[in-house]
């Protein structure tokens, strides 16, 4: 893979951590032999934009799907919990029906969540594996999208929200 550095005037480095696998991610045993690759991150911020990232950009197909991306959105009670109140206060506020797309809907619990509150829902994800947990049907006009903690996940933040380069 290679590896490019955004080396810009405007960057300021915050901390440089060494080298770090991707996270989230497991081994099966039939691969415990192979190596794991790894990767600098350290963090800057390019203080035009206010944003904070990793120097070094990573292939988003290797870092979702090289290896079973392991995070769900139903790991823990206390994440499962925070999901299902999610549901609750995103339809007092927002809408009592409508249709709902999720954009790193990862294996669907939310989208289980406010489909038992009464919305149609549909979900993709960049990891192939995590896509499979979830039920993904095609997808007309919806009223409401959602996208929870992956804008930090897109490797360029601008074509993330035009909707380009999606693997």
């Amino acid at each position: 893979m290679k590896n490019f550095f955004l080396k810009k005037k405007s960057n300021i480095k915050i901390f440089d951590l060494g080298e770090h696998p991707f996270a989230d991610t497991f081994i099966s045993k039939n691969d415990l032999k192979k190596k794991e690759p790894i990767y600098p991150l350290r963090c800057v911020l390019d203080k035009k934009s206010g944003c904070i990232f990793n120097e070094v950009i990573t292939s988003d197909k290797k870092r979702y799907n090289l290896y079973d991306y392991s995070y769900t959105s139903s790991n823990s009670n206390y994440s499962k919990n925070y999901w299902r109140e999610y549901a609750i206060e995103f339809k007092k506020k927002y809408r009592s029906q409508g249709k709902i797309l999720e954009v790193g809907c990862n294996d669907g619990f939310l989208l289980e969540h406010l489909n038992k509150k009464g919305f149609e829902t549909y979900g993709c994800d960049a990891s192939k594996f995590i896509s499979n947990l979830s039920k993904n049907k095609k997808i007309g006009k919806v009223d409401d999208v959602i996208a929870n903690n992956v804008v930090n996940h897109s490797n360029n933040p601008d074509d993330f929200f035009k909707g380009k380069n999606f693997i």
